[in-house]
């Protein structure tokens, strides 16, 4: 998997913290976890101009503790194969395979 973490502990420290209102964008079909709750209705599939993607929302309300965010490393190298073929043949003569 690919990985991020982040520390929220700091905010323990601080006099005043608003949520964290966290936003995930993933290519369709990728995997994502992460150690927040995303919500009853799971990811919202949207259409952008780089093809179809699933966005996770969530607030983080607690000012201790870390989040991690994890994607799957093999459906998003397969992502980016498919991706840059994709690319290639729009970049050819007439936008065309043949």
């Amino acid at each position: 998997t690919y990985q991020l973490a982040y520390v929220v502990h700091p905010a323990s420290l601080w006099e005043h913290f608003g949520p964290i209102h966290l936003q995930v964008s993933v290519p369709e079909n990728v995997g994502m976890r992460g150690s927040v709750e995303w919500g009853n209705t799971g990811p919202i599939r949207k259409e952008l101009k780089s093809g179809m993607t699933d966005i996770y929302t969530t607030t983080v309300k607690d000012k201790t503790g870390e989040i991690y965010l994890a994607v799957d490393a093999e459906s998003w190298k397969k992502h980016l194969a498919s991706n840059n073929k994709a690319q290639q043949v729009a970049q050819r003569p007439g936008g065309s395979k043949h």
